[in-house]
């Protein structure tokens, strides 16, 4: 199994104004987190319980997510999925 995002060169970088998005914005511009089972529900559910880092524009009456916590989470997510491989070591057969 591959990491999702990893080195995809998504310009996960940084902080600045552009670095807000919605659960929608997220999903669309990174369609490797359905890898995850991850839909635009559990993106705003992820930010409601603090697994990433914004806050809810009153304004646009939407969620706004930064991009450098969702880095954070898929690299945590592909570091929990490489913990679960299972690795059998065979043993050598004698002739």
């Amino acid at each position: 199994m591959h990491s999702v995002l990893s080195g995809c060169g998504c310009g996960l970088s940084g902080i600045d104004d552009e670095d807000e998005e919605t659960p929608a914005q997220v999903i669309e511009k990174y369609p490797e987190l359905n890898m995850f089972g991850w839909g635009t529900k559990e993106i705003g559910m992820f930010l409601k319980i603090k697994l990433l880092h914004g806050f809810y524009n009153h304004n646009l009456r939407k969620s706004m997510i930064l991009e450098t916590s969702i880095e954070a989470l898929v690299d945590f997510a592909n570091g929990v999925v490489e913990q679960q491989k299972v690795r059998i070591i065979f043993p050598v057969k004698k002739r």
